[in-house]
Parts: structure tokens; sequence; C-alpha cells
């Protein structure tokens, strides 16, 4: 690749502070009503970036699935409503440089649309993306490629064209299985091939 001709994003803790503000206190919240208890940093770590189905099929296997995520969403909006959606550090100025350069993003996140929406909304970056993606939409999440191969659809780019960014694990496999340059936004020591490891948004700004 000489020069990216799109950006794609994961959402969740790539851009906005909401994994373990949001995601994961509405999970261990809904799972502490069936007796099983778990910190919202275990859910994190383990399961940041899995579409939420997953994570109750294995966590709470003898319950309905989809009962579990109604519920979190339920408890997802109620938060959403009642305190601010803050964005990471240099999330703003990496969005707006890449903008400002007229390349096209998208969002290709395991959360439904309607919360992608709510989290542009609220930080007030909806303006600044092309194309949403929601796993919701395809048939296999993360770490499948599907959704950031429906988000560069969506921008009308080739996958080898785009830059992928994700914080999970999960979405790094999904954006190196997608033949996208992928950075792996994290402080963990290990390794995905094929992923590079950022520890910080600043050091895609290139007047960092």
């Amino acid at each position: 690749m000489t020069k990216p001709e799109a950006y794609i994003f994961d959402l969740d803790c790539t851009l906005v502070r909401t994994q373990s503000e949001f995601h994961a206190v509405a999970e261990v919240e809904v799972l502490k009503k069936y007796g099983i208890s778990l910190t919202a940093d275990s859910i994190s770590e383990r399961f940041s970036g899995v579409h939420t189905l997953e994570v109750f099929k294995e966590l709470a296997p003898s319950h309905d699935p989809h009962k579990l995520l109604k519920n979190k969403w339920e408890i997802m909006y109620s938060m959403a409503a009642q305190k601010p959606i803050e964005l990471l550090s240099f999330a703003e100025e990496l969005v707006r440089e890449l903008r400002n350069q007229n390349i096209p993003l998208a969002i290709a996140s395991a959360s439904p649309l309607e919360w992608i929406r709510t989290c542009l909304g609220k930080t007030g970056l909806e303006s600044l993306f092309n194309g949403l993606a929601s796993a919701d939409e395809v048939a296999h999440g993360k770490p499948e490629p599907d959704v950031f191969l429906l988000a560069a659809k969506r921008l009308n780019v080739q996958p080898e064209n785009c830059i992928a960014i994700d914080d999970g694990r999960a979405g790094a496999i999904a954006g190196v299985r997608a033949n996208m340059k992928t950075f792996w936004l994290t402080q963990n020591s290990d390794i995905i091939s094929g992923a590079i490891k950022i520890s910080s948004l600043k050091e895609l700004i290139s007047n960092k």
C-alpha cells in the first residue's frame, strides 16, 4: 500500500471510552440477575470486540442469549442518557486530520448501528464518517473479517487499500483477515501476526 485510501475504525475502546464504562458494566448487571458473578474487568479482558451474543452464549449457556442481549441494551441506552460518552485521547485529532486530508472514514463495530450513531452523535463526530457497519449486518462477527469488509464496501474502497484500527484481539485479527493494514491499539504484550501494535492513537497523527 503506497497511501491508504480509507481508514476503518472499531468504535468501543478504540474511539470512545465505552467498553469498561458501559458494555462490561451492563453485562455484569445482566449476568448478576441470573446468579453469574463476574467483574467488568474480566469481561473486558476476555471479550473486548466480540459480539455480545457470543459473550452471553459462553457465560450463560443455559439462558436465552437474545433475551439477555435485549436487557443489556436497555441498560446501555439508559446509561448513555444519564452520563457522557467520552472520546479516547487523540481520537478527535486523528479523525479530523484524516478528514482534512479528504480520506474516507468508516466504523466497523460489534455494536448495533443505533449505538454507533449514539456514540458518534454524543461526541460530535457523526458528520465526519462516511460509512457505518455493524456486526449485526453480517454473517460472522469478529474475529472473522466480515464487518471490516462491509465497511470497505460501503466506502467503495478495496480492503487492501484500507487501514483498520481496533483495540480488541478479535478485531485486530479481523482486520488482518480482511487483508487490511491493521493497527492494534493495546497495552497487551502479546503478538498478533500481521497487526502493528500501537499504544496510543497519537502514533497515527502525522504532526505527533
